[in-house]
């Protein structure tokens, strides 16, 4: 069995090199070759700083986990923030588009992002309290000079980080203070205070956040 995908996965990569001379190239097999569709890459526009995409660079390796346990392995993927789908660049003018459906998480730039609520978002710490972080976009206009009407500053995609708490399979917006993290460890609520306290840990810091909840999770 583990030939036959390799054999498939072969076939494909194969498939988009001969069809690409930019050399991109992806690998599928099964359903996610065929659970989605093929659209135009997008065109950079000059005049707007940023894009709808999580990631600068497209050259990257990543692994798509389904829910059915399988392991697909994808090149030159990215995450549209804007439509919260994954695409690979086949070639400057192609894009596939995976349908998300069956998609469970993927890893990807050392990180872990998890399908969630339809859209994937950043696994800082998994378990019974978790702590993600998901995407949005911004525009932020471009600045002209009043008297001469030059534009100063081109119109920006900003991309804007959010934190969220995963508990009961229900998610919550937070922000990295204290009340907003107690909120959702009130039933240990002294025994995390503590825990912060003794280890000088600060609700305000990412590294500190995911160590206290991390802590939680164990009681």
């Amino acid at each position: 069995m583990k030939s036959f995908f390799l054999l498939v996965f072969g076939f494909f990569s194969g498939f988009v090199f001969s069809q690409d001379s930019e050399n991109y190239r992806t690998q599928s097999t099964g359903d996610l070759l065929t659970s989605g569709f093929w659209i135009p890459a997008s065109k950079i526009n000059k005049n707007i700083k940023g894009s709808n995409y999580l990631f600068e660079k497209w050259e990257n390796f990543a692994n798509i986990h389904s829910e059915n346990g399988n392991v697909f392995r994808v090149t030159n993927l990215n995450y549209n923030i804007k439509s919260k789908k994954l695409e690979a660049k086949i070639s400057n003018d192609s894009v596939f588009q995976f349908n998300s459906e069956g998609i469970e998480k993927v890893r990807i730039m050392n990180s872990t992002f998890k399908l969630i609520d339809s859209e994937f978002m950043k696994e800082l710490i998994a378990g019974k309290v978790g702590l993600y972080i998901k995407y949005s976009l911004k525009t932020k206009d471009a600045v002209f000079n009043p008297l001469t009407h030059d534009e100063l500053t081109p119109e920006e995609i900003i991309k804007v980080e959010h934190y969220v708490i995963r508990l009961n399979d229900k998610i919550f917006d937070i922000k990295l203070k204290k009340n907003d993290i107690i909120n959702h460890m009130s039933d240990k609520e002294k025994e995390v205070k503590d825990f912060a306290k003794r280890n000088k840990l600060s609700f305000s810091n990412e590294k500190d956040v995911i160590k206290i909840i991390t802590y939680y999770n164990t009681l």
